[in-house]
């Protein structure tokens, strides 16, 4: 079994960042473990702002709440704000932007999104998809267009 969680960040780190962010992330789930045992886990980070941990075995809701504390707390401590699940993440000129979902219908009729707009979907990081993108059109926000 395969557990990933995503955590979508409101800025871009830089690669320094990135690193330290890294490190204390593995320094801070060092002892991860469920009913005793250990978690093997991988982290990465996609576009320098989407941190994604997957656990390659299993996991149970105590050790999942210590995961979710831990990251939290960590990424609290650099002033980092995870965006919360309403934030819909695209792509843009070379950037990764957000909005709220709730202002899709506005932002498309500013014509900031379109049909076309790349949007980050998160089911295809948890599938293990290669591209994580998907065009508006083909996401649950057609129904705002």
């Amino acid at each position: 079994m395969v557990n990933k969680w995503i955590f979508p960040l409101s800025k871009k780190l830089t690669l320094e960042e990135w690193s330290i962010i890294e490190k204390n992330i593995n320094t801070q789930l060092s002892d991860w473990n469920t009913h005793g045992k250990p978690i093997d886990y991988e982290v990465e980070i996609l576009f320098h702002q989407v941190i994604v941990i997957e656990a390659f075995t299993s996991t149970s809701g105590c050790s999942i709440d210590f995961l979710q504390k831990k990251i939290r707390d960590l990424l609290a401590s650099y002033q980092l704000e995870i965006l919360a699940n309403h934030y819909v993440m695209y792509f843009n000129n070379n950037e990764l932007l957000y909005f709220d979902f709730r202002d899709t219908e506005k932002q498309i009729k500013n014509q900031i999104l379109n049909e076309e707009t790349h949007i980050l979907d998160t089911q295809k990081i948890l599938e293990g998809k290669e591209n994580p993108f998907s065009v508006l059109r083909d996401t649950w926000l057609v129904r705002y267009c």
